[in-house]
């Protein structure tokens, strides 16, 4: 009878590390698949950075160059930002429920960078279209809306705190 139970608890226990693996590896391509998004945004980026040399916008070139800081600091802390979640063996424990509402934020950070990527590629349009108009304002634009990405990453970890 103990070897019984023994054997179940050894496959419920695997079952759940393997599940918890899982999700760990879910998260890291999840992060993985922001960050390459983010990527692509830096090398749209770039090109718009080109435009406003071309052209000779200079009041937009500082803007330019801390819009690009920020997204290299944004997106090199979600390629390298901790599992969302405490190991399988670990002292404290992290429940299904709440990595499925880790998941869940994870998604709406991914919805403002898919946001983000495509008021970047407005941006661009606008500008292979010789439409220079407002371009300042634009590029400060497109940092709020990174800023508010790093924000919402921030509140992530805290998410995650929250848990342990």
């Amino acid at each position: 009878m103990f070897l019984a139970i023994g054997s179940e608890f050894c496959r419920a226990g695997l079952h759940g590390y393997k599940a918890k693996e899982i999700r760990r590896e879910t998260d890291k391509v999840f992060r993985g698949y922001v960050y390459t998004r983010l990527r692509q945004c830096k090398s749209d980026l770039s090109l718009i950075q080109e435009m406003l040399v071309d052209y000779d916008i200079r009041e937009s070139w500082e803007q330019m160059d801390r819009l690009m800081a920020l997204l290299d600091r944004v997106s090199e802390r979600i390629n390298h930002a901790d599992y969302g979640y405490s190991g399988f063996f670990d002292a404290v424990k992290v429940e299904e429920r709440e990595l499925d509402r880790l998941y869940d934020f994870d998604v709406r950070i991914l919805e403002d960078v898919e946001a983000f990527h495509k008021e970047v590629l407005e941006l661009k349009e606008k500008m292979e279209r010789g439409n220079l108009k407002d371009v300042y304002q634009d590029v400060f634009k497109l940092r709020r809306v990174l800023d508010d990405v790093d924000k919402k990453f921030n509140e992530r970890k805290e998410h995650m705190l929250g848990f342990r």
